[in-house]
């Protein structure tokens, strides 16, 4: 009998980890924009934005420069469409620290409107909540 329920972990583990990695193109192009943003990372927030919204997806960057950032228990979702954009909600936070004082943002604050543009799912801005 052990060896069944071995097994039935090893499915039970195997399912859970396909759950995360079946996130939708629109939900895991917020996730890598949040991570880039938290990173500070301003030329892949660039390549993560819409033209139009490139400008303050560098500034929102930026602004992270010199904090210890991190992502906490991220995970984003489709949860609508509007005007041609795909609006993804996400839950978790971005933990700050800056002079030893912590801060955290919670990503319910925001939805994110997405869109595909050539082949991409690219970050275009927040929707109204």
């Amino acid at each position: 009998m052990a060896p069944q329920r071995w097994l039935l972990l090893a499915a039970l583990v195997a399912a859970g980890c396909s759950a995360a990695a079946n996130a939708s193109p629109a939900a895991q192009a917020v996730q890598s924009y949040l991570q880039a943003r938290v990173d500070a990372n301003t030329d892949m927030l660039s390549t993560l934005s819409c033209k139009d919204w490139e400008a303050e997806a560098v500034a929102e960057g930026e602004s992270f420069s010199g904090l210890k950032a991190k992502l906490e228990q991220a995970a984003c979702k489709e949860t609508a469409t509007a005007d041609g954009f795909t609006i993804v909600s996400c839950t978790g936070k971005i933990a700050t620290t800056y002079n030893g004082e912590v801060r955290e943002w919670p990503l319910e604050a925001r939805n994110f409107r997405v869109q595909a543009q050539a082949g991409e799912w690219l970050v275009c801005g927040y929707a109204a909540k």
